[in-house]
């Protein structure tokens, strides 16, 4: 399958032959352009963070957003759960811009990942991930991912990765 994207770019100066032009004008055509430009930006850690009982910020990534447009966010990582046989271990996570903020206030929802109590004691890994899209307008913007634990006594994401990746609404 071949995908071919298109985006129109309003430039706002246009120049015919022999006409003088200014710095000003070129500089503004290459700001329209870049303005148009989709960008990245992410966040890692390589360790493992404890998760508390209450909503907390694991990671977060800062994106300048040039023009209106929308940011696609993705969070992938490993709950490693230290478990107990007869108490039930979860975590629940999302993505969000207001930070800190609650999972509840979230828009998007939330992804879950629990261990049943009835599970022998020992050590679990689950894969956790989730995304989402955000609107967003000219300026700075954070996306964080938050995290909160209940039902367990210890639970930690490892490895965690915070993607972000920033589309002009023109196309």
């Amino acid at each position: 399958i071949t995908v071919i994207a298109y985006a129109a770019v309003n430039i706002p100066n246009t120049f015919a032959p022999n006409t003088t032009i200014s710095a000003s004008q070129v500089n503004a055509n290459f700001t329209a352009v870049a303005n148009q430009m989709p960008g990245v930006e992410y966040s890692f850690n390589g360790s493992y963070i404890s998760v508390p009982g209450s909503d907390t910020v694991i990671l977060s990534v800062d994106v300048a957003v040039p023009t209106d447009g929308y940011i696609v966010a993705s969070f992938s990582g490993t709950a490693k759960f230290n478990h107990t046989n007869g108490a039930r271990d979860s975590i629940r996570a999302t993505l969000s811009t207001t930070c800190p903020g609650t999972i509840e206030s979230s828009v998007g929802g939330f992804r879950y990942s629990s261990i049943p109590s009835a599970a022998p004691t020992g050590d679990y890994f689950n894969t956790i991930a989730t995304n989402n899209v955000f609107a967003v307008s000219a300026g700075a913007t954070t996306i964080c991912l938050i995290a909160e634990t209940f039902d367990a006594l210890t639970v930690e994401i490892g490895h965690p990765v915070l993607q972000a990746i920033f589309v002009p609404n023109r196309f």
